[in-house]
């Protein structure tokens, strides 16, 4: 991991550790202020940076307890970061990603699932015969692992050893422990 990752996580990442952490757009904003350095921006005189560097160790402990199950982060500095979504978001995309798997398969071209969380059997007929299209086509499933649509996409997609990216709002260690899922990340 990149030391500037590191940093990034320090600002930015979500530890449920009593710190507030910078919002995405709080980040960019001081982050252009001080001149695209984080070196810069970490040893200003920000009172929140200065709070939140505070919890540097803290925060190692718990980058290397994610790591034990599994999860680890990366940040736009990375070469492993989601180009697409680097280069289409810009500031706008987040700093730091929390992650699992292969991230080798962002390269890939990807067709997303999203939809209601109450389906029926047409719907998921819909979805089977969507995906199975789009897999011959060389896409890969991206959704957003909510239940309904998404997951029956992202089970069905992995069922048919094909690839799926799931950009969860929360809850990775949750779903990591899906037994459904754990003999399915590919590493």
């Amino acid at each position: 991991m990149d030391d500037r990752t590191k940093y990034i996580a320090i600002l930015c990442g979500e530890f449920n550790d009593g710190f507030q952490p910078l919002t995405r757009a709080k980040f960019w904003s001081l982050y252009h202020q001080y001149d695209d350095s984080i070196t810069n921006l970490i040893t200003s005189d920000e009172e929140i940076i200065q709070t939140l560097m505070m919890r540097s160790g803290s925060v190692a402990f718990k980058l290397e307890e994610l790591k034990q199950k599994g999860i680890e982060v990366t940040s736009f500095f990375d070469d492993n970061y989601p180009k697409k979504i680097k280069s289409k978001l810009g500031d706008k995309c987040p700093p730091l990603l929390y992650f699992c798997g292969d991230t080798s398969i962002n390269q890939f071209k990807f067709v997303g699932y999203v939809g209601s969380r109450t389906i029926n059997d047409k719907d998921i007929a819909w979805v089977e015969q969507m995906i199975n299209l789009n897999m011959g086509k060389g896409f890969c499933i991206v959704s957003g692992g909510a239940k309904g649509i998404d997951i029956t996409s992202s089970r069905y997609t992995l069922k048919k050893n094909g690839y799926v990216v799931e950009y969860l709002a929360d809850g990775i260690e949750t779903k990591i422990k899906d037994k459904k899922v754990i003999g399915l990340l590919v590493y």
